[in-house]
């Protein structure tokens, strides 16, 4: 009886160790999960590379340069990350396009608006409008630069324009005038 107790604990311990293991991984290949308010309904879209032709073959092939310069160091893994993605995006891949920035966003979400920015882009290429409307907001956090303004503001008027405390606070922070609402109507 004392065995089956001990065999019972110690699958418990595997079972919730491994539990731990696969959340951390989950974790870690998602670290910008789509909201819960969203859907998307299909990752992929109209890329502009996407002609079964020289312009697809174009983005592939960088795809695999890009990855073969992984880790050497003469660019940062952060930069290929995200020039990786963008591949992606010109070939209307947006799982691929968003499992990229997620490894772009692992390795720095505090200090680098780009990853930031251009998942906001993605998502609402998907439709996924609040996550975009955060991801706007993150890359501004961490790196207030006048095109990531300018792209959340245009997003904001865009899918949010009742939103007009925060359309405000970014156009002051860009440097733009308040927006005369009555004269748009």
């Amino acid at each position: 009886m004392k065995n089956k107790y001990i065999w019972v604990a110690g699958a418990l311990f595997l079972v919730t160790v491994g539990l731990w293991f696969v959340k951390d991984q989950i974790v870690a290949k998602n670290p910008f999960p789509i909201h819960s308010v969203d859907v998307v309904k299909a990752w992929d879209f109209p890329g502009i590379y996407k002609d079964a032709g020289e312009r697809e073959a174009r983005a592939i092939s960088e795809i695999s340069r890009l990855k073969g310069l992984l880790g050497k160091g003469e660019y940062t893994d952060y930069t290929l990350y995200v020039s990786i993605a963008a591949q992606y995006e010109l070939l209307g891949d947006g799982k691929r396009d968003y499992e990229y920035l997620g490894k772009a966003l692992i390795l720095d979400s505090e200090k680098t608006g780009l990853a930031w920015h251009n998942m906001g882009k993605l998502m609402e290429k998907l439709g996924a409008y609040e996550s975009a409307r955060i991801a706007f907001g993150r890359a501004i956090k961490a790196e207030a630069a006048p095109v990531y303004y300018l792209s959340q503001i245009s997003f904001l008027e865009q899918y949010f324009p009742t939103d007009t405390a925060t359309i405000k606070e970014a156009r002051t922070a860009a440097g733009l005038p308040p927006k005369n609402l009555s004269s748009d109507e």
